[in-house]
């Protein structure tokens, strides 16, 4: 049979043709539900995703498509400092996914991870892997070496190809390029790993499905912008209540920090 690009007959004709060894098979066009199962088609409420969860905020979860983080793609979070905020907006999800066999591992993270706070959250130390950066990329007042920059996307990549990595909070001083941002999201959609990105400033191109700008946060409420969420409309602004004692214990171990 001629390749399916030169038949000159529709291809479900020249299929009738052949011979069935397996008996008659039902003939017509696949189902709707077959197509969105495979995800060849686009919904209008949100990109087709693998899975999501519960972010733990009610005001975060009715903005994003499917109520939750995706748990196949790449979601940013922007803050001018580190430390304002970001981390406490993912730590539910964080202490979740250490909860599980395998591994969560946290690439270049601009400081300390206070043990104690993360353990009391609900996150399993013994399944919480840390790259450190280096020495030049913690001094803020010296540029990071591009090998250093290197060496962690290449870690992040082959820790999430490992099989054995249920998330990744990855830490950049400057946006990756591109093509590193297309590895990483079609690792993750491959292995079922969520990514967690934190910047100081927005990159201009980067194929993430949720990217949020933390803007200010209070003793009780954290301010936050939606600046992208694929499937739906985004900036909008939310006031996160963070009622939770993980919350203060996170602004705790932050004010002891600094």
């Amino acid at each position: 049979m001629k390749p399916p690009y030169l038949l000159e007959a529709p291809l479900a004709t020249h299929l009738s043709e052949q011979p069935s060894e397996s008996g008659p098979k039902t003939e017509g066009p696949p189902s709707l539900e077959s197509l969105l199962d495979h995800g060849h088609l686009w919904r209008g409420k949100g990109q087709y995703t693998q899975g999501f969860h519960s972010t733990s905020f009610i005001e975060l979860d009715q903005v994003l498509p499917h109520g939750g983080w995706p748990q196949d793609a790449i979601i940013e979070l922007i803050s001018a400092t580190p430390g304002l905020g970001d981390v406490a907006l993912v730590l539910p999800e964080l202490a979740r996914l250490s909860q599980q066999e395998g591994v969560v591992a946290c690439i270049a993270p601009p400081w300390l991870l206070h043990g104690p706070m993360l353990e009391e959250s609900g996150v399993c130390l013994e399944r919480l892997l840390c790259v450190p950066a280096t020495a030049n990329q913690s001094q803020r007042t010296q540029k990071p070496k591009q090998d250093s920059l290197k060496s962690q996307q290449w870690a992040a990549e082959q820790i999430i190809k490992s099989g054995g990595c249920n998330g990744l909070l990855y830490w950049q001083t400057k946006p990756l390029p591109f093509i590193h941002y297309r590895r990483l999201q079609m690792l993750c959609g491959q292995f079922q790993c969520p990514v967690f990105m934190f910047h100081q400033s927005a990159p201009l191109n980067s194929p993430s499905s949720v990217r949020l700008k933390i803007m200010d946060r209070t003793e009780t409420h954290l301010h936050i912008q939606v600046l992208k969420v694929r499937g739906a409309w985004g900036q909008q602004q939310l006031n996160i209540s963070m009622q939770s004692p993980a919350y203060h214990r996170y602004q705790l171990a932050k004010t002891n920090s600094d």
